[in-house]
């Protein structure tokens, strides 16, 4: 099973929305499960309309087990979500997960042991005690940037944070994709803010900007099923097609 972290220390770059889109396009040929890290509950909110009984806090807590809180999105796609609204992911994090440092690591044996394919992460704009502890489970980390300087430059900091918890903890975790999202090529700071990434050791993928993907997450929907034309749909392909789909 391929585990993967959508993980940046800014907010509002996209991780929910690459995430999500990635996730749905991997089920297609993959069982794959998608968790919430995020105490904001961003990528429950959007993909689920109905209650639900569990959350992760409740798995990781034991409250839960894996089986019971996983949500049906779609075939083959599964969410393990988070309340944004009264959850107790953040409590969890602040209290207990002190004293279950790898509880994530059990977490994806236990979904690896549903018969998984991929396992990814929708991460918080944080580098907290619940964010190290997704990190040290993964194999991956994909960064979403938007195509801004500031945006930019904190990949120097972001990557300097996950080396130190690399070393640390001797981590064998790959960092090698950047999805820059809202691009606009007729925007000279965006074409700036790109050519600034050449010459970086990463696979960089553009997704343009696309009124059509927020318009989907409004009435719960990926922009695949809101509108099969919508011109970001062919970027998010390649991203997938880096995993064989």
């Amino acid at each position: 099973m391929k585990t993967i972290a959508i993980s940046n220390f800014k907010g509002g770059v996209g991780k929910t929305t690459t995430a999500g889109h990635l996730a749905y396009l991997l089920s297609f040929k993959n069982k794959v499960c998608l968790i919430d890290a995020d105490s904001q509950g961003n990528s429950s909110q959007w993909l689920l309309t109905m209650p639900f009984d569990y959350e992760l806090a409740d798995v990781l807590s034991g409250t839960a087990t894996p089986g019971e809180a996983l949500q049906l999105v779609k075939d083959n796609f599964y969410i393990i979500p988070t309340r944004g609204k009264d959850g107790n992911l953040r409590n969890y994090g602040e209290i207990k997960l002190n004293e279950e440092p790898f509880i994530f690591d059990d977490l994806r044996q236990a979904i690896e042991g549903l018969n998984f394919d991929f396992l990814i992460y929708d991460m918080s704009p944080a580098l907290g005690r619940v964010e190290r502890s997704v990190l040290s489970a993964v194999d991956e980390v994909i960064t979403p940037i938007t195509p801004e300087m500031f945006s930019i430059s904190g990949i120097l900091t972001f990557t300097h944070e996950l080396n130190k918890l690399k070393k640390n903890l001797r981590l064998n975790i790959t960092h090698e994709k950047i999805i820059c999202n809202n691009v606009n090529m007729s925007f000279k700071i965006h074409k700036d803010a790109l050519d600034a990434l050449e010459g970086n050791d990463y696979d960089v993928y553009v997704i343009p900007q696309d009124s059509e993907i927020k318009k989907a997450q409004e009435v719960n929907k990926t922009v695949f099923e809101f509108n099969a034309a919508a011109k970001s749909i062919k970027y998010y392909e390649t991203l997938a097609g880096a995993y064989g789909n």
